[in-house]
């Protein structure tokens, strides 16, 4: 089993050979974020792996250029079944933790930076190629069932404090 990033990088090379450095720069302007350092840590792991292959090419008063491929393997794992099954994940996170408190406050915030982070999105969405597009379009319904939900908790808290008093 390969992990995310993995999949990412591999599909980025489906299409053609490419260096860490101009992956980098595609992935990040995907809805998926990362770092150089992570880039070229999951190339070397991928290479390490069979995945890929790398030719060096020299250049003057510079270091050497790579250039990573992907082989055979690669495309295979990239289209196995394993990756093909759906996972859905529940997570604990941030607010989960904050509903132990009880209080609305936190919702409310977190209400107003997903309205901030659906705007900044609906924005980024309209320079977007399609894939990107269809990755964005998720996010943005994914960030308004929280919406939803921070709505749903914030009525629910102020009922519960508006009983208790």
């Amino acid at each position: 089993m390969i992990g995310n990033l993995e999949v990412v990088v591999l599909a980025n090379l489906l299409e053609n050979a490419s260096t860490g450095y101009e992956l980098t720069k595609k992935i990040n302007k995907s809805p998926w974020k990362t770092s150089h350092q992570q880039i070229y840590r999951t190339l070397l792991k991928l290479k390490n792996k069979g995945f890929l292959t790398c030719k060096e090419i020299n250049q003057s008063n510079k270091p050497d250029k790579k250039i990573y491929s992907i082989t055979h393997e690669g495309e295979l794992i990239v289209s196995s079944q394993r990756l093909q099954e759906a996972k859905v994940s529940l997570k604990q996170d941030e607010a989960n933790s904050r509903l132990v408190l009880g209080d609305p406050q936190y919702f409310i915030n977190m209400h107003n930076e997903i309205s901030k982070k659906v705007s900044e999105l609906t924005t980024a969405r309209l320079d977007a190629d399609p894939l990107t597009q269809l990755a964005i379009d998720r996010k943005i319904n994914l960030l308004h069932a929280d919406s939803e939900w921070c709505k749903y908790v914030v009525r629910t808290l102020s009922n519960k404090i508006k009983v208790a008093a």
